[in-house]
């Protein structure tokens, strides 16, 4: 009895270790592979216009045996400076076109090009969106808080 105990205790163990190794490996590969797109919005761009361009984005989640050993992360990242307010897209290259057309279809005048010469900012104020489940992307009632965390300035939300 006990030699069974300390056995599935050590598989269990052993288990968990492959589990997060392999999550490091993808965070990893996440990292070394990101790229960076500069967005521009247009003028009168919608709250449900920004909800409908984040539920897009959740389409490139793993398949349900990947989901506890890969890490998929779309990164949206605002940067205001003196000469304004820069909008990049932080994605793996291979999940580019899946988020640019659910970007191109939920804000069909957003510019979008690759920015080649993007290197990350020294971060100053930050704020995080995530999904909480598979059922619900955002909550109800969400859209104008998604819109103010993601279109508008940070001084417009007295950051």
């Amino acid at each position: 009895m006990n030699d069974w105990l300390t056995l599935s205790l050590l598989g269990a163990v052993a288990l968990v270790c492959v589990v997060l190794v392999m999550r490091a490996g993808s965070r990893s590969a996440w990292s070394d592979e990101v790229v960076a797109y500069a967005v521009t919005f247009p003028r009168g761009v919608t709250p449900a216009q920004v909800s409908a361009f984040l539920t897009g984005a959740a389409g490139i989640v793993a398949r349900r045996w990947q989901r506890p050993f890969v890490i998929r992360a779309v990164g949206w990242e605002v940067t205001a400076t003196a000469d304004g307010i820069i909008h990049h897209l932080l994605m793996r290259k291979i999940h580019a076109a899946t988020v640019l057309s659910a970007l191109r279809a939920a804000i069909p005048g957003a510019r979008v090009a690759l920015d080649e010469r993007y290197r990350p900012p020294e971060v100053q104020q930050a704020a995080q969106l995530g999904q909480s489940g598979a059922r619900r992307v955002l909550a109800d009632g969400s859209a104008e808080r998604v819109r103010g965390a993601v279109v508008e300035p940070p001084t417009a939300r007295g950051w």
